[in-house]
């Protein structure tokens, strides 16, 4: 009579082994495609018989994080392929994972200054990884921002985004590190530091010397 327990531990050890065989799988399917893609609003995606995409890695990924843990989606973030990178701290950032931090992130993205190929849409493009991670975090805050549940005014809706854009200490902290960097950034950056509204002393400085620097200075022939 077969042992019960054997049984069951080689059920388990079975299962262990085609869950790590997927995770390498799907891995591996968004190294190939190589590309930061958004969701594309497709109900039934055409997906290939093992659940994967050979055209969104934002499938993939949906994929990947369902069967893999937080320890695991931390050390991705860490990983040599940029878009497994971006996708697994979009993915700590959203959940407001405390292991991932931010501001270091973006900085090191601004010092390294690597570009990946993203997709939106029908539109595809490529863009800076710090651009992609400052935007991500930007968009959070204003996602999360408190809004009346039948709001419709969109006027109204923005400024209660701007007012959280204003009110998020990491990001003005961030925005504050930005405009300390002698960088020639992506200028939306620039334009989103400068959407804040209450700047202490310190940042106004800042901001001031970076306008003379980059909008009077270049002119001026000295």
């Amino acid at each position: 009579m077969i042992n019960i327990r054997w049984v069951i531990f080689l059920f388990i050890g079975i299962s262990h082994l085609s869950i790590a065989q997927t995770k390498k799988e799907i891995i591996s399917k968004i190294i190939e495609l190589n590309s930061l893609d958004g969701r594309d609003g497709i109900e039934n995606p055409i997906l290939e018989k093992n659940g994967l995409s050979n055209d969104s890695n934002y499938y993939n990924f949906e994929k990947l994080k369902k069967i893999i843990s937080t320890e695991e989606l931390q050390k991705l973030t860490k990983h040599k392929n940029q878009v497994l990178r971006l996708y697994a701290i979009d993915e700590l950032m959203d959940n407001e994972n405390k292991a991932i931090n931010v501001k270091k992130e973006i900085l090191d993205a601004i010092n390294h200054k690597k570009i990946i190929q993203t997709h939106s849409g029908c539109i595809v493009d490529k863009d800076f990884t710090y651009s992609i991670i400052y935007h991500n975090y930007w968009s959070n805050v204003r996602g999360k921002a408190s809004k009346p549940p039948h709001e419709t005014d969109e006027k109204k809706i923005e400024l209660i985004n701007l007012k959280a854009v204003n009110e998020d200490i990491l990001l003005r902290d961030i925005n504050s590190e930005i405009l300390k960097l002698d960088e020639d950034l992506y200028w939306l950056i620039y334009d989103r530091a400068f959407e804040v509204e209450k700047y202490d002393d310190r940042l106004k400085k800042i901001s001031f010397i970076f306008f003379i620097n980059t909008t009077i200075v270049p002119h001026l022939n000295i």
